[in-house]
């Protein structure tokens, strides 16, 4: 029973990329449509530690889940103790009376059933929730207020109360999108939310230009100190070894979510592809060896080529229902008499979205139309994801590429 919540309300086709692709998705849209867009980040303080283990009980059993599962739960999260030890010397052990124990299976599951209901005493706003990371947003025609963002907000702290979680408002932000937005304050209990123009939102860097430019200097900084620790810690210098340092410990940083910050913007291509350029030429014997070939020696491809990859799995993934995205957010099927020959070799053509601002352009759904619309239906009509990655391998992606000079 309780698989059958999990799997309904929480994460069943969820993830980080997932949500983050939906709200770039809707915010991009709004601007596009010359709405304002504010988001409220909201941070519960110790979100793990505080859940009340009655309300938890109470919530568990309004799901349905009873009997001796119910018992074994309880069981669980009851007659909890801790203490501190320090070399041969222990406090005394102090009960534990609130939260869920983190590190735990059960725990995060456990916390998220706690905070499911939140979404509901919103009304007019549109409320994204993973683990303890809340954003709340509300999209405004130029000269309406954002009143009812402000309500929304006020009925998520009253709710915070009545589940005995705090709100760390020091930590919280507003996020102002829009060239023409007022920027208004909210004040709640005497506070002020700070606003930002970048808040991190579950690992990406998010300005209120909605470039990603933040983002992509603070990943690349990081991933060329991880390069330089490669070097530094180990004293082998095989080249396969150091392709499997690379691929272990800098391109996940290069790579992660890379569907909703993808550059289209040459300069931006190109500082990624940097990382990985300079990484390369430290390998003994390659220091003279133009890049393109380098790559071809150490069996490695292009950084730009696989984000070009990586749209297209996120493009099938949306297509054939494999994840939560709705289809119909991102992508319109184009019309037959539209372009017969491209019928003919993809049956399953999209239509390129309108865009009317510079923003809108350079987001997913315009950047995957176009690469879905290069395939063929050998491609497209693929039984599986793990077929599609597969297929994808025997194409030539350069033409889809900005940057074919190094």
């Amino acid at each position: 029973m309780l698989s059958q919540v999990l799997n309904t309300v929480l994460w069943q086709k969820k993830s980080t990329e997932t949500q983050l692709l939906e709200c770039i998705n809707d915010w991009t849209a709004s601007l596009s449509r010359h709405e304002n867009v504010d988001v409220f980040y909201m941070d519960i303080a110790k979100a793990f530690d505080v859940v009340s283990h009655q309300k938890l009980l109470f919530k568990l059993k309004t799901y349905g889940i009873s009997g001796k599962f119910y018992s074994w739960i309880r069981a669980f999260l009851e007659n909890r103790s801790q203490f501190v030890s320090v070399g041969s010397s222990h406090s005394s052990e102090a009960r534990v009376r609130s939260g869920v124990p983190q590190g735990s299976v059960l725990g995060p599951p456990l916390f998220l059933l706690y905070i499911n209901d939140l979404p509901n005493v919103v009304r007019g706003s549109t409320v994204k929730i993973f683990a303890d990371d809340t954003k709340i947003y509300l999209s405004r025609k130029k000269g309406l207020s954002f009143d009812a963002l402000s309500d929304d907000i006020e009925r998520v702290l009253s709710w915070t109360l009545e589940n005995q979680l705090g709100v760390a408002f020091h930590k919280s932000n507003i996020l102002h999108l829009g060239s023409s937005n007022p920027c208004y304050d909210y004040v709640f209990s005497g506070a002020t939310i700070p606003a930002a123009d970048v808040v991190k939102d579950l690992g990406v860097f998010v300005s209120s230009d909605l470039k990603f430019s933040d983002h992509i200097a603070k990943m690349c900084s990081k991933a060329h100190k991880m390069c330089s620790l490669i070097f530094k810690c180990f004293m082998c210098r095989e080249h396969d070894f150091l392709v499997k340092m690379f691929k272990t410990f800098v391109r996940p940083l290069l790579e992660y979510s890379v569907t909703v910050w993808s550059p289209q913007n040459l300069e931006k291509i190109k500082e990624i592809e940097r990382v990985q350029r300079r990484y390369t030429k430290r390998f003994p014997g390659l220091f003279e060896v133009p890049y393109l070939e380098r790559l071809k020696i150490l069996g490695l491809e292009r950084l730009e080529l696989r984000r070009v990859k990586f749209d297209l799995c996120m493009t099938f993934s949306i297509v054939k229902g494999l994840n939560v995205l709705n289809f119909d957010d991102f992508f319109r099927y184009a019309p037959l008499q539209r372009s017969t020959r491209s019928v003919a070799r993809n049956s399953l053509l999209l239509e390129m979205p309108k865009k009317t601002l510079d923003i809108r352009s350079h987001s997913f759904s315009v950047r995957a139309t176009r690469f879905w619309n290069f395939l063929s239906d050998t491609e497209t009509q693929a039984p599986s994801l793990q077929s599609f990655k597969a297929r994808l391998l025997k194409l030539d992606f350069s033409p889809l590429c900005l940057v074919n000079d190094f």
